[in-house]
């Protein structure tokens, strides 16, 4: 079987058709040489799974070296992206911060320039208040520096320009300037009773406040005071009561069985 077997299936076969073996007669050497075989093929299965399990252990080695370096690029990915984030971030707040500079510089440069040209606006102002027209020549004269003094208004609006301080409203000391208390009861207290000086604003700057008389009305003035006053104390009444309420709530809650 050993010299004509090239395989263990090959043997069987042979042994099958054996005589020997259909006979019920194992010779010694026979005996001998099944064993052989069965020793060989055992050998080889041994070979082959010692192999199988040394491959399979440098699969695993391999395999955790690609997950620890996996690990590795992860870390470094995660630390571009946050950096790239912060520099976006900086970036970002960079650009705001310059355009708002620019913004700014633009403004103060149109501000200067208004600034130079505020006395010409005041002239007009003077001549609406001082000058009467009392021939058709002199109402064509008035028009024709009224229509002067509107187109020149619409060019400085154009470029961001905005009036402050009008007659009839309330009197803020962000925009405007008191040059006078008139007592009057035919205005509420702290409102514009007439503008002396326009005052202009650029966008969010000043450029000059205006300079007006405020109404200075008592009998309003207190009536303000009394409804300022009424509204303080209900105010404060309500915060009393809600405080009330929450203890309340507080002091069942912590009543209450467990």
């Amino acid at each position: 079987w050993v010299v004509k077997a090239d395989s263990l299936e090959s043997a069987l076969r042979i042994r099958d058709n054996s005589p020997y073996w259909n006979a019920g007669v194992i010779p010694n050497t026979i005996v001998r040489q099944w064993n052989a075989v069965g020793d060989l093929v055992s050998d080889g299965v041994a070979k082959q799974l010692d192999e199988a399990q040394q491959e399979l252990a440098q699969i695993k080695e391999i395999r955790a070296s690609e997950a620890a370096k996996a690990e590795t690029y992860a870390a470094q990915v995660a630390k571009v992206q946050d950096a790239y984030t912060r520099v976006m971030n900086d970036f970002s707040a960079y650009k705001k911060r310059t355009d708002r500079e620019k913004e700014m510089a633009m403004i103060d440069g149109k501000g200067a320039a208004v600034r130079k040209l505020l006395p010409m606006i005041d002239a007009f102002f003077i001549a609406f208040d001082t000058i009467q027209p009392q021939t058709p020549g002199e109402e064509e004269i008035d028009q024709a520096y009224r229509a002067l003094y509107h187109q020149m208004i619409q060019i400085f609006e154009s470029e961001g320009l905005e009036r402050v301080g009008n007659e009839g409203e309330e009197f803020d000391p962000t925009y405007h300037q008191a040059t006078d208390l008139i007592e009057t009861e035919e205005y509420p207290d702290g409102v514009i009773v007439k503008v002396l000086r326009a005052g202009f604003t650029i966008g969010e700057q000043l450029v000059r406040p205006a300079f007006v008389q405020v109404s200075s009305n008592p009998a309003d003035a207190a009536a303000k005071a009394e409804a300022r006053k009424a509204e303080e104390e209900a105010k404060a009444a309500a915060e009393r009561e809600s405080r009330a309420a929450e203890a309340s709530a507080e002091t069942e809650n912590q009543q209450k069985p467990e």
